[in-house]
């Protein structure tokens, strides 16, 4: 017997990955307020820059503006107009940001800023979770994953964010969930009542729509 809809909200934090060193494009107000690193800062690639190019020009473009500054790409992120470019030695950051963007086919140049992940999970399973952050563990390949480590450095969501979960079951009882199980304040769990008048008793997680009951959870399953 097949065990239809149950209801129950999650609190979850869903946020994106970045790309190379959060090379991905942010908007055109970074070409009129271009942010400058400094020589005591440690957080960016001094040998590179960020650039990305107007909507109307090609690669072949920004090979020439590498040319004329002795610089190269190094990379052309994937389905985007952003590109990594090297500098060269005699190059400064700062002073490539100034000579790119005063160049009328480039919409914006940064500093390859270097983010590291410090909000990692204490899960004791993480590390088996290869589409989070793929490192290679189960055989696959490296960085072949949502960049997970590199988004939870922006955010990790919201406590007040719930999320209607349509399933044959849930696990209240999992360590991974019983914290952030969403709770009907309304209803006295148990007591056989529909204290809330929402025409479901006792619907403290959720309601089985299915078997007309309480239950989260799918007794075949779990």
């Amino acid at each position: 017997m097949t065990f239809l809809a149950v209801l129950l909200a999650l609190t979850l934090s869903l946020s994106a990955g970045i790309g190379t060193q959060g090379a991905q494009a942010q908007n055109e107000s970074r070409r009129d307020e271009p942010s400058f690193p400094t020589e005591s800062d440690d957080d960016f690639d001094r040998g590179k820059l960020i650039v990305k190019l107007e909507e109307d020009a090609s690669q072949a473009d920004l090979r020439e503006i590498n040319r004329e500054n002795d610089a190269t790409t190094e990379e052309n992120v994937p389905k985007s107009d952003v590109n990594v470019v090297d500098l060269p030695n005699d190059l400064s950051v700062r002073e490539g940001i100034e000579v790119y963007e005063d160049n009328p086919e480039i919409e914006y140049a940064e500093p390859d800023f270097i983010l590291e992940p410090s909000a990692m999970p204490d899960d004791p399973s993480y590390g088996n979770m290869y589409g989070l952050n793929n490192t290679g563990q189960t055989g696959g390949t490296p960085g072949a994953d949502t960049d997970a480590p590199k988004a939870w450095d922006i955010s990790t969501g919201k406590s007040s964010t719930v999320v209607a979960v349509i399933d044959e079951g849930v696990d209240v009882n999992h360590p991974d969930l019983d914290d952030n199980l969403w709770v009907n304040t309304d209803e006295i769990p148990g007591n056989g009542v529909d204290d809330d008048k929402n025409g479901y008793v006792d619907d403290v997680n959720g309601y089985d729509f299915a078997n007309n009951d309480a239950s989260v959870y799918d007794p075949d399953i779990l």
